[in-house]
């Protein structure tokens, strides 16, 4: 006789949530002025990448509230729909009566939509649709699960969307991980590879967090990334032009993290695979420097 064990997992979502906005998620002001500017622009692929519980559908919950819904129709297809959002059209898919992403995009596309946000791009049709919709005259934002935001690209292209195609329509990514906060509370400088110590904290309950805040790589389509991609150039020619540029990755979001007291190197680690030595070691040399 075999023993089966059972789960259930529960996702909580707070009212709060729904009330954050764009200024409030920690980009970079650099990197938010460009997720302003993508969004006011009437057409082209925007996306969003990461694990799941990453913030993703946050990150696009709050580029499609800074969009005047009275001047543009905004219509989601999202699975579930996790938070009501004011004069905006929101589907929930329902793939047992035949209508999972690729199906409600079409449908979508008759209803004359400006702006298009799709939960998530899991299958080549749905890719091969959403590139569509974003080359012909419609602002689409989407997400995928990918380490980085280089990462996308190659899904993308895995999924058969041409280099070409790709290279036109996209405008940027957005990839990103949640950290936890430090306790405001009860935090204090220490060994900044291990978590804080010390007696319990009425505010966190002596785990020494409180919150979440997000680490996030933004990667903008430039003349010479487009070029790039519509080439078909590999994953490395990308990386190395990167290197010399002002890009930055989610391991450098995490050290200014860090630096400024908001979060752990045991965090940052746990998030982007570095060691929390590594990362240490980074600050102490900054510090020094």
């Amino acid at each position: 006789m075999h023993a089966y064990r059972k789960d259930t997992v529960l996702r909580l979502l707070t009212c709060r949530s729904g009330d954050v906005v764009l200024g409030d998620l920690g980009l970079a002001a650099t990197d938010e002025h460009w997720l302003r500017t993508a969004i006011a622009v009437p057409h082209g692929l925007i996306l969003a990448t990461g694990p799941t519980g990453s913030g993703k559908m946050t990150t696009l919950y709050c580029a499609l509230k800074e969009i005047d819904a009275a001047r543009r129709k905004i219509i989601t297809l999202e699975d579930p729909i996790e938070y009501q959002l004011k004069d905006v059209v929101q589907i929930a898919v329902r793939p047992d009566l035949g209508l999972g992403f690729a199906q409600g995009l079409r449908a979508l596309l008759r209803q004359d939509p400006d702006v298009l946000m799709i939960g998530e791009i899991r299958d080549a049709e749905t890719a091969g649709i959403a590139v569509q919709a974003a080359l012909t005259g419609h602002l689409l934002l989407s997400t995928l699960h990918t380490n980085d935001a280089l990462g996308a690209i190659a899904r993308l292209r895995e999924l058969g969307v041409a280099s070409t195609l790709l290279a036109e329509s996209l405008k940027g990514i957005v990839a990103q991980r949640l950290v936890r906060r430090l306790c405001p509370m009860c935090a204090s400088p220490t060994d900044s590879a291990a978590p804080p110590t010390g007696s319990p904290c009425p505010r966190c309950d002596g785990t020494g967090y409180r919150g979440r805040v997000g680490l996030f790589e933004t990667l903008a389509m430039t003349p010479a990334l487009r070029d790039l991609l519509a080439s078909g150039a590999p994953p490395s020619a990308y990386a190395n032009l990167l290197r010399h540029t002002p890009h930055r990755t989610l391991a450098d979001e995490g050290h200014d993290k860090v630096a400024s007291g908001l979060t752990t190197a045991t965090e940052v680690a746990r998030v982007t695979g570095r060691e929390p030595e590594t990362l240490t070691q980074a600050l102490s040399d900054h510090s020094h420097g």
